[in-house]
């Protein structure tokens, strides 16, 4: 196990000074868990920055899913949660997803262009974006999180 977060750490920093991008390994992995994910397959790909790059996207994309459900209900579950979002709660939720999808289908381009100074911007501009979304996802969560707390305790449900 620790021999492959050696092998990640080093590669990781080869990584960063190829791509020029200024985060550092911490930042990345408190935000994305990329050494969860490598000790999960329990492998470091030659093409590490196209691997770390997925994980960012997959994160992003995980979210997209959660408010889409929210603006698009097709189940019971996500019917119940979308009932406690106000209009402008929902179109604060649509910028976001916006946002979001613009970052995500920028991987895909530079996935299909290999252009390595975008691939570092991207990796940079992660954090940005999920400095910039943290503070209203934590308060999304916590309302839902607050709704269903609500329903377990309601005792004529």
């Amino acid at each position: 196990m620790t021999q492959i977060l050696e092998e990640l750490h080093l590669k990781f920093e080869q990584v960063k000074k190829e791509l020029k991008f200024n985060s550092d390994f911490e930042e990345l992995d408190e935000i994305f868990y990329f050494k969860d994910m490598i000790l999960q397959l329990n492998f470091v790909s030659p093409k590490l920055s196209r691997m770390l790059c997925s994980r960012i996207r997959d994160t992003f994309y995980s979210w997209v899913g959660s408010l889409q459900d929210i603006l698009l209900p097709n189940n019971t579950l996500s019917y119940n949660e979308s009932q406690i979002f106000t209009e402008k709660e929902k179109e604060i939720m649509t910028k976001y997803i916006d946002k979001l999808m613009a970052h995500i289908t920028k991987n895909t381009v530079i996935g299909l262009t290999k252009n390595k100074e975008q691939e570092g911007k991207y990796i940079d501009d992660s954090v940005v974006l999920w400095n910039e979304i943290k503070p209203y996802l934590i308060e999304y969560s916590s309302k839902k999180q607050e709704y269903w707390e609500t329903q377990k305790n309601n005792p004529d449900k």
